[in-house]
């Protein structure tokens, strides 16, 4: 979840040898398609949401209150994108807003395939 190259070098290979991000088909005789996530272009993608519509950012804010009441014990959450480092962070309750990396795998998989529900 981290922006590791300002030119998104590593991303772009890595979506390409994994077929990340891409519609595959799951099944010759049915149409249905789906989406791999691996959390590459999180930081971009509430970014995203911060800046463009206010509808936008009411879909980030339902989904902070989403996590707030499913995953965090009814702490608040914010979702925070670090322009400097290129890093979205996390602020849960009272805690010091954090690097979302510093969050346990399970946890970071948690919020990544959640929010295939707002975008």
């Amino acid at each position: 979840m981290r922006v590791y190259d300002s030119k998104g070098q590593l991303a772009d290979k890595t979506k390409k040898e994994y077929n990340l991000g891409k519609y595959v088909e799951t099944n010759k005789f049915y149409s249905k398609s789906i989406i791999v996530e691996n959390g590459q272009d999180f930081y971009q993608a509430v970014f995203k949401l911060k800046t463009s519509t206010f509808v936008n950012e009411q879909k980030l804010k339902k989904f902070e209150f989403f996590l707030k009441e499913t995953f965090f014990d009814d702490q608040q959450i914010t979702l925070i994108t670090n322009e400097e480092d290129k890093v979205l962070n996390i602020k849960i309750g009272n805690e010091t807003e954090q690097p979302i990396h510093n969050l346990g795998d399970g946890l970071q998989m948690l919020i990544i395939l959640t929010f295939g529900s707002v975008k």
